[in-house]
């Protein structure tokens, strides 16, 4: 079970948390207690358990103290629950990535059949292409992976000289091929992309 176990950990989420806040124009700063930010007044008007400040913020789930708990950023933290929340919205489906070799498709999978108790509804994975074959990411491969890249512009829509459409549907097909092996856990999974990542080079070229 060992090379199933994820090999990332909360500071593997703070390049995705950093390149969040700075979409409202604000900067992190790293002060010696941890990270200080002023939060962003679109967050601030959607949740109102936000405050206008918060120091000494960290990604480490070891930290202890009587603070901890509003201190430790991650899944559960109101600071981070809505920039993850904004990002699940963003009506994006196409990125140019730098220095990315090949496009890389984010896929969700989930369960059709409801009610069967199973922990797990709904999957993520990365699917891509190396040597001619489909190369597929777990979730948190794929995280690492997409920690390694800068975004090139910010995402959006496909540049009109890219006809991206066939490399979304190749990718796909490739995934789906083996759709039950991805997804062993899930008893009718159906898959759908959520998100292609295209080398820039890609969209140099047209």
């Amino acid at each position: 079970m060992g090379k199933d176990l994820p090999k990332v950990d909360l500071p593997d989420l703070e390049k995705f948390f950093t390149q969040t806040v700075g979409r409202h124009g604000r900067r992190i700063f790293r002060r010696d207690e941890g990270l200080e930010i002023k939060t962003p007044d679109e967050w601030k008007a959607r949740s109102y358990a936000l405050r206008d400040k918060y120091e000494g913020l960290v990604f480490d789930r070891s930290l202890r103290g009587t603070n901890a708990a509003s201190r430790v950023l991650g899944v559960g933290h109101p600071l981070f629950d809505i920039a993850l929340e904004e990002a699940r919205n963003l009506p994006s489906s196409f990125a140019c990535i730098e220095d990315l070799v090949a496009p890389l498709l984010v896929v969700t999978v989930e369960d059709e059949v409801t009610g069967t108790g199973a922990l797990v509804h709904r999957l993520i994975f990365g699917v891509t292409e190396k040597e001619g074959k489909a190369d597929v990411l777990r979730d948190w491969e794929l995280l690492q992976v997409l920690n390694t890249y800068l975004l090139k512009i910010p995402p959006g829509r496909a540049p009109v000289d890219l006809d991206a459409g066939p490399t979304l549907e190749r990718l796909k097909k490739a995934f789906d091929a083996d759709l039950s092996s991805h997804a062993p856990t899930l008893h009718r999974p159906v898959s759908w992309p959520e998100m292609l990542l295209i080398p820039n080079s890609q969209t140099a070229s047209g």
